[in-house]
């Protein structure tokens, strides 16, 4: 199960490397500059502010001992939590944003937002991923689409299983096929 670390100043230079990555970020947006020149503003913003405006967590493998992705919330002006959540391309597809998806509702219900919602481009990859999610198409503007779903539903994990019990990231799963073909 990975950790939701609130980063120190310094190790926001995981987030540079993560927006920086053309296959990360490969969702229509293209890539992001997070200069150093921005960070202490962001930091302010979006890690020494109220929980019940803003949330920002980066997520930690202990199994492997790095991060392997991030996720937060602002609360959108209808009250509910807008969510982000990124994984690095190398981590997908392991379980970590079903994790970091659970955690982030989780905070959202504790600061007192019950509904979650995302915004993506309609020809998102993820967006039958949210929708297996609980997440259900609200509202269309151009190419965006806006989504919702019930914080307490998905921090529940009631719309969808969640093995949290162990590592899941790939450099686990390699040395443990090393460790069995030995």
């Amino acid at each position: 199960m990975p950790d939701f670390i609130k980063p120190d100043l310094d190790e926001l230079a995981y987030r540079k490397k993560l927006l920086s990555n053309r296959r990360t970020m490969n969702f229509g947006t293209g890539t992001e500059d997070f200069d150093e020149s921005v960070w202490d503003s962001w930091y302010g913003r979006w890690i020494e502010c109220d929980p019940a405006d803003r949330y920002f967590r980066l997520i930690y493998c202990n199994g492997c001992g790095y991060y392997v992705g991030e996720t937060g919330y602002e609360r959108a002006e209808d009250g509910s939590a807008l969510i982000h959540l990124l994984i690095g391309a190398d981590n997908r597809e392991s379980g970590y944003g079903s994790s970091g998806l659970k955690h982030i509702a989780s905070a959202a219900l504790i600061n007192g937002m019950g509904t979650l919602s995302v915004r993506m481009h309609q020809t998102s990859p993820y967006f039958r991923y949210m929708k297996k999610r609980g997440f259900k198409p609200v509202a269309q503007e151009g190419d965006m689409i806006l989504m919702k779903a019930d914080s307490l539903e998905v921090s529940n994990g009631k719309i969808y299983e969640i093995d949290e019990t162990c590592c899941s990231c790939r450099k686990q799963k390699e040395n443990s096929d090393a460790a069995e073909n030995s």
